[in-house]
């Protein structure tokens, strides 16, 4: 499929419509077999992802498909997570990449989308947040971060919307992306070699933080979250 086709707008009614379909199948669907659950497949993201970096390359505007596909994207992220795993390379290598070109488009609806789609795939990387580092040293390295905190600092004092109050709760699940003790204090954890990977992952985290401190730090931060909140 190519930005072309989306030029016709029949084509792309049906496909909101079989996307629609796909969030339903994906949200209220149940299979007892894995092996036979198609929200499974690698081939549905790889499609999704495919999609959506070519409209991204392109000048074709359809922010309302856009936001579909990414919610899509999300879903199936989410549904395919496992701690084993983690998530899988198909949206590491495939939509990662993409959040930055993402973030930047005017529209704000799909700018909200794309804040919530990162707040999905955080959350999931911190429940295996060693494993998961690559996710948020990507998310640094990207720019991605920058552009959400650009976003929370443009929260105006009277007219806060959704897409400002998304921003912060992204920010606030990147800034700390490890939870509880068990984490926070790895000699607890006995004479183990996950304390060298703690070592190292806590690099990362910490590279994260400064990011977005250094972003948000000359300007009323309180002011904006009391004023969010």
């Amino acid at each position: 499929m190519t930005p072309n086709d989306f030029k016709e707008s029949g084509k792309k009614h049906v496909i909101q419509a079989a996307l629609e379909v796909l969030a339903n199948v994906v949200k209220l669907g149940k299979c007892e077999d894995s092996n036979l659950d198609v929200t499974r497949s690698s081939s549905l993201p790889t499609l999704l992802i495919s999609i959506v970096r070519n409209v991204v390359k392109s000048d074709v505007n359809v922010p309302d498909l856009m936001v579909d596909l990414i919610e899509n994207i999300s879903l199936l992220c989410k549904n395919s997570f496992n701690k084993q795993v983690g998530i899988e390379p198909i949206y590491m290598k495939g939509f990662i990449p993409l959040l930055p070109n993402l973030i930047k488009d005017p529209n704000e609806q799909l700018q909200l989308a794309t804040l919530k789609a990162l707040g999905t795939f955080s959350t999931q990387a911190a429940i295996i947040p060693i494993r998961m580092c690559n996710f948020f040293k990507d998310v640094t390295e990207n720019g991605v971060v920058k552009d959400v905190c650009e976003i929370f600092k443009a929260t105006p004092p009277n007219g806060v919307q959704p897409v400002h109050m998304v921003a912060l709760e992204a920010l606030s699940t990147l800034c700390c992306p490890v939870y509880g003790d068990f984490y926070s204090f790895p000699w607890k954890r006995g004479p183990h070699d996950n304390i060298l990977e703690y070592t190292e992952a806590s690099l990362v985290y910490e590279q994260l933080r400064l990011c977005i401190f250094t972003c948000i730090k000359d300007f009323d931060f309180v002011g904006k979250a009391l004023t969010i909140f």
